[in-house]
């Protein structure tokens, strides 16, 4: 089944579940490993870490594939974070998620082209929007980067993103 952008997934109450220990468990082992949260903005952290896993176990599911539970700690900062967040059609995803309904796809100015595809979820735990996708060679350029209030950071607009199999499909060999 193909998915449409701005299709909804909403969390069953396992997936629920699986999503706070998850959440709670990586956060702490993070934090005890000495772990930067490279967090853009003031929100609470362990509520980040609810939303990136809500929304990475949303992606999965409207996806089909199998999301990333392990709890080894992990920074793609520090180069120990070079799996992603989702192996999808053998390639390698890294789920962005945003509550605004016009949010836009950030990526943090530190990050490299180790992830081949970005894809924005809007939305907040247990519900969430599939937005669209952005390969990384064509986010993390120059020229997207803006401070938007904490920093620089790469920013893509919604309206910029595109289907993740059209996508995968025209940067055959470029991701």
């Amino acid at each position: 089944m193909k998915v449409l952008r701005h299709t909804s997934v909403i969390l069953n109450e396992g997936e629920q579940a699986c999503c706070r220990l998850l959440a709670q468990r990586r956060h702490a082992v993070n934090r005890s490993n000495g772990t930067t949260d490279a967090k853009i903005g003031p929100q609470d952290a362990n509520n980040i870490d609810l939303q990136g896993m809500g929304a990475e176990f949303a992606f999965c599911k409207a996806f089909n594939v199998w999301p990333d539970c392990s709890l080894a700690s992990r920074s793609s900062q520090g180069g120990t974070d070079q799996c992603g967040d989702a192996l999808y059609r053998g390639v390698t995803i890294d789920v962005k998620v945003t509550a605004y309904v016009s949010g836009r796809l950030l990526a943090t100015r530190w990050k490299q082209s180790s992830d081949a595809i970005y894809v924005l979820m809007v939305g907040s735990f247990p519900t969430y929007r599939y937005v669209g996708a952005m390969a990384a060679v064509d986010l993390l350029q120059p020229w997207r980067l803006k401070d938007l209030g904490y920093g620089l950071s790469y920013v893509a607009e919604q309206h910029e993103l595109t289907d993740l199999d059209a996508l995968i499909t025209s940067h055959a060999g470029r991701i």
